[in-house]
């Protein structure tokens, strides 16, 4: 019998989460609900990219038919902007209540439905564009694999190239202004990085060894900052997962979603409604926007 005793004693340690400590799996915090950007007035004719404005809509850019298309978290067309060039990525300059759209040799500032300057830029490849403060950040490729992010300010004036020998696996490389910071899926170092509107280091958030997240090739992919400054979304596509970590420490908070449907080393731009309840992860193969639900 106590030979019996000590084989259960040694299976329940094994099998109890704390012997797991940091390799236990939580359940993820939200679920799949629907699929936005897809009904037939909604849908684009190639979706690369998307942001989130202050009421929770959210602005899409349909590369192919040279348009923004705002549309409500349920589907519904609001307006639609047409633009004078393919646009490749957007962002919402809180500041400035505007759009900043970026394409092939393009960058340009949409307040009001208008645009209200556009500007030729050097890079013939954008992957991401945003505005905070008083200035507008835009990436683009330098090199076969490199990339570069340039300052502008508020009047599209004065370019400064304020952060360069950025490397991005497949063409994707996010930076992303929020609130004095800009953050960089550095995603072939396995890190995310801070940096000053200036171009300095701020902070680095390496991957710990042994954790399950950043699974892929390269990775992260994707950021976005809460509507509380503090709370930082990231995504990863190989095992499409959306974590959230703690923008000052960068420590790892929760698993959000995963979504089986993508996969591959693509971009998964994300947002979040401003009551974290509601998010939302590109899918670029499929043209459409995956929205996920916080459980019950």
């Amino acid at each position: 019998m106590r030979v019996i005793h000590i084989i259960i004693v040694t299976l329940a340690t094994a099998i109890s989460p704390l012997a797991w400590g940091p390799l236990t799996l939580n359940a993820a915090t939200h679920e799949v609900t629907k699929k936005i950007a897809t009904s037939d007035e909604t849908k684009c004719a190639k979706l690369s990219s998307f942001c989130i404005l202050p009421d929770d809509n959210l602005a899409l850019t349909d590369t192919a038919n040279m348009a923004i298309k705002v549309i409500s978290p349920d589907d519904k067309v609001l307006k639609t902007i047409e633009l004078e060039f393919s646009p490749l990525a957007i962002g919402w300059w809180p500041q400035k209540e505007s759009f900043v759209v970026a394409g092939a040799n393009n960058l340009a500032l949409v307040k009001d439905d208008k645009i209200v300057k556009s500007i030729e830029i050097p890079y013939d490849y954008v992957s991401s564009a945003s505005g905070d403060g008083n200035y507008v950040f835009v990436t683009g490729r330098a090199g076969r694999t490199g990339f570069a992010v340039t300052r502008y300010d508020d009047k599209l004036e004065n370019p400064k190239e304020i952060i360069k020998g950025l490397s991005g696996c497949c063409g994707q490389m996010d930076v992303q202004a929020y609130n004095g910071d800009i953050y960089v899926a550095a995603n072939t170092s396995f890190e995310m990085r801070k940096y000053s509107p200036d171009g300095n280091v701020r902070k680095v958030f390496k991957k710990p060894s042994g954790v399950k997240y950043w699974d892929g090739c390269c990775e992260p992919k994707n950021s976005f900052l809460a509507s509380d400054n503090k709370t930082l979304y990231v995504t990863e596509s190989a095992q499409c997962a959306m974590y959230t970590f703690d923008a000052a420490s960068g420590k790892m908070l929760e698993e959000i979603v995963r979504i089986p449907e993508i996969g591959g080393c693509v971009r998964v731009t994300v947002a979040a409604s401003k009551d974290g309840k509601t998010v939302y992860m590109l899918d670029q193969s499929k043209n459409l926007i995956h929205v996920a639900e916080k459980k019950k």
